[in-house]
């Protein structure tokens, strides 16, 4: 498998994509603030429409705290509806061992179950590799 191009790399994420799968990954790091989640969310948007992936890849092992319930909705009402006409079909989710820290996915996919439940599949992983080799079957 080739080594994934990195598309941005910013203190609190870095997004990749990886042309096998295809998918994009985007790796969160340390405490989010709203106006760093949304960018990276409309980055992840962008390159999506760019790259014509349907796929996504969200590494939470490295995250701190939780999205706030404004970011929740925003990406509930707003990011999924653009995604899903982009043709947005599944997200793998690799999380942390940590109860507690598994808060910001869950979140988020939780709502993306409760607004869109058969339109976006969505499977949770502890290791890259399994998400990324769910993803290429999906």
């Amino acid at each position: 498998m080739k080594e994934y191009l990195i598309i941005e790399d910013k203190p609190h994420c870095l997004i990749k994509f990886n042309e096998d799968v295809p998918c994009l990954m985007v790796k969160w790091r340390g405490k989010l603030n709203s106006d760093h989640y949304r960018q990276s969310m409309n980055t992840l948007l962008a390159q999506m429409q760019e790259r014509g992936v349907s796929k996504i890849l969200n590494d939470d092992r490295k995250i701190t705290g939780s999205i706030t319930k404004a970011d929740q909705n925003w990406a509930a009402q707003e990011w999924l509806p653009k995604a899903l006409e982009l043709g947005y079909k599944a997200m793998a989710v690799v999380q942390t061992e940590n109860f507690f820290r598994k808060v910001p996915a869950a979140q988020v996919a939780a709502m993306a179950r409760l607004y869109y439940q058969d339109q976006i599949k969505i499977e949770y992983f502890d290791q890259i590799k399994a998400a990324s080799d769910w993803l290429a079957k999906v």
